[in-house]
């Protein structure tokens, strides 16, 4: 039989032993990346603090630059990230929102780097390698959800020591790119552990596509590896020695879920990445996986997973580059999906990087397909453009609809709940979102769900409570209370809800013990600053209580009601003009509160300013038509 011509030939990898000239960039590859990007995330800008999002809200050590910031955390480079934000936009979620798109996105451009420099001939490989991963459903978790960002930020930097790598390879003079490997390294190191074996895989793809063994890798670069391995001491340093937050979530001192719980956990967990890697429906963004208990769930997952990756690797061992994408895949997980124990089983995130090699391997291999085929070169060309074209805009348009989910808590929560009935965490949160929306009936309604499914989550019992008093049901909310309280003593969230219960029904003294308790608990708390402050203007303790007011608003400069509070705290004072002036934050904070223009409006008349207390008066009027009497009787309604 006659040989293929090299134009008909399978688009794969080779080995390149030495430096060789590069074809002159292009930009329309790169374009196309980021348009497909930025189409992809356009509806996130405005999506709220989700989950643990709220933890930058509620972290002081996030609302300024200082030591405090980095201290105690294995991810001190995010950490500083979310303070930088928070210094140039405070509690706006759009900042947020546009760094983590703008990490996705370099990180996306990179990956494209990194393929086009690998394949060489294959440039159109290279752009559906870095198409299909930047706008891949599977990603949303790491970008929309603001948190996430530990995740994206590592595989940027992770990425970023790649390519210098790549770099240098192909450069002449490699050591400005050697060091801009290690440096790469070591920022990643200061973003998520999981960047423990980034020195690995580069040696690994060393000796895949450069070099013919690991010692002759080590050898030609013997300088760059031992910079790249020295970095594990950044996270020696970051992990050991010192209280950290990862702590309470993972590793062998974590109790909530035992090391055999988790290993027997994980083939079933991979098998569901894989899942989602080519259909991607269903994502959830809390699982609430539950440990692999029956022989079967164990063995089955396991078997399927074992003989999938051996076989693959059996039968392709001379395909060099086919055992890096496996092998880079699997070491991407580890950190996540070894031994090492994790509270949560299951989390979508953790496919950031280990998606990049199985979506490479899906392209070279659809590319390989096709190359069999027998087409003509121009028409094979063709059939991947257009391949391509159909794969990335429906990966597009399901990463929009995924985007979508995360428009509200409530309706990230509603999208949780249908698809994880028995997740009992998920039902406490759509509770809280509920309660956040004033929906006080479907707030009750989850939080039972919640207990129904596990009744000793205790955030379900706080947010029950929280619904039953809004309902005016304060004894059935004192109950739940003090339930939440018998599970989780110490729960900041229980003692300040039960304060608030105490005060809705005028018992200020009873209420003040459980602000004290809540802000021991949680001195950084600045609404049980800012309610412990009502209690003691309630006594006439006004220092005091102006002391409090202040510390929540600078606890939570975003908060509105300290300011409000302490503007007529100090109107009693006799202090108009600066009750006017707290008035006015509190109302720029939040422009569609009735009560707030009210306050204002008294404020302004006790400073001798009517007209203008009359405009805030009648606006006040007009969100709340109820507050009629109240203004008639302080002398302000129209005509008066």
């Amino acid at each position: 039989m006659p040989r293929r011509s090299p134009a008909r030939r399978p688009a794969a990898p080779t080995r390149q032993p030495a430096p060789t000239a590069q074809p002159r960039p292009v930009l329309w590859p790169p374009l196309l990346v980021t348009v497909a990007v930025v189409v992809a995330y356009a509806n996130t800008f405005t999506v709220p603090f989700v989950f643990d999002d709220t933890g930058i809200l509620e972290s002081p050590e996030l609302h300024a630059l200082s030591w405090r910031t980095v201290a105690g955390s294995t991810r001190p480079l995010v950490q500083l990230s979310f303070a930088l934000n928070w210094a140039l936009g405070g509690a706006a979620v759009v900042g947020y929102h546009v760094v983590n798109l703008a990490i996705h996105l370099a990180a996306s451009l990179l990956l494209y780097g990194i393929a086009a420099r690998t394949l060489r001939r294959t440039d159109g490989a290279a752009l559906a390698i870095a198409l299909v991963w930047a706008v891949h459903p599977l990603q949303t978790e790491s970008v929309t959800y603001v948190v996430q960002r530990a995740e994206s930020l590592m595989g940027l930097c992770y990425l970023a020591t790649l390519y210098c790598v790549v770099r240098g390879a192909d450069a002449e003079r490699s050591g400005a790119w050697s060091a801009a490997a290690v440096a790469a390294c070591a920022l990643g190191m200061l973003c998520k552990p999981v960047m423990v074996t980034a020195p690995i895989l580069v040696l690994l793809y060393d000796r895949t596509f450069r070099t013919d063994s690991i010692a002759d890798a080590w050898r030609k670069r013997r300088a760059l590896y031992a910079g790249l391995f020295a970095t594990w001491g950044i996270l020696l340093v970051v992990l050991v020695g010192q209280e950290h937050e990862s702590v309470a979530t993972a590793g062998f001192a974590m109790r909530d879920v035992t090391l055999a719980e988790f290993a027997r956990s994980q083939p079933g967990v991979i098998l569901r990445y894989l899942f989602l890697v080519v259909a991607p429906y269903g994502l959830v963004l809390d699982y609430a996986w539950p440990p692999a208990e029956r022989g079967l769930e164990v063995a089955l997952p396991l078997l399927v997973l074992t003989a999938g990756i051996g076989g693959v690797l059996v039968a392709f061992r001379d395909r060099l580059w086919i055992r890096f994408l496996v092998l880079a895949f699997l070491l991407l997980l580890l950190p996540s999906s070894s031994v090492v124990p994790i509270r949560d089983l299951a989390f979508e995130h953790r496919m950031y990087l280990p998606l990049a090699p199985l979506v490479a391997l899906l392209v070279l291999g659809v590319a390989a397909l096709i190359a069999r085929a027998g087409w003509p070169a121009a028409s094979a060309r063709r059939v991947a453009g257009g391949a391509t074209a159909v794969v990335v805009t429906a990966l597009v348009a399901l990463t929009i609809a995924r985007n979508h989910d995360y428009r509200t808590n409530v309706a990230m929560w509603t999208d949780v709940t249908a698809k994880r009935p028995r997740n009992a965490r998920a039902w406490s949160n759509l509770a809280q979102a509920y309660m956040a929306e004033r929906r006080v009936d479907d707030a009750a309604a989850a939080a039972r769900t919640a207990l129904a499914v596990d009744p000793g989550l205790a955030e379900a019992h706080v947010h029950l409570g929280h619904a039953l008093a809004s309902r005016g049901a304060f004894p059935e909310a004192e109950a739940a209370y003090a339930a939440a309280l018998r599970l989780k003593p110490d729960s900041a969230e229980a003692h300040n809800n039960w304060g608030a219960a105490l005060a809705d029904q005028k018992r200020f003294a009873d209420a003040e013990p459980h602000y004290v308790e809540a802000l021991r608990l949680r001195p950084s708390y600045a609404e049980a600053h800012n309610n412990l402050g009502v209690a003691l203007m309630q006594r006439g303790a006004f220092e005091q209580a102006i002391a409090s007011y202040r510390e929540a608003t600078r606890l939570a400069p975003d908060y509105a009601e300290p300011y409000s509070n302490l503007g007529n705290l100090l109107l009693r004072q006799g202090k108009a003009a600066d009750a006017v002036e707290q008035h006015r934050r509190a109302l720029a904070l939040k422009p569609a509160s009735a009560e707030v223009h009210f306050n204002l409006a008294v404020s302004l008349a006790e400073a001798g300013r009517r007209d203008e207390a009359r405009v805030q008066a009648a606006e006040a009027l007009r969100l709340r038509p109820d507050l009629a009497p109240l203004v008639a009787q302080a002398g302000l309604a129209s005509g008066a």
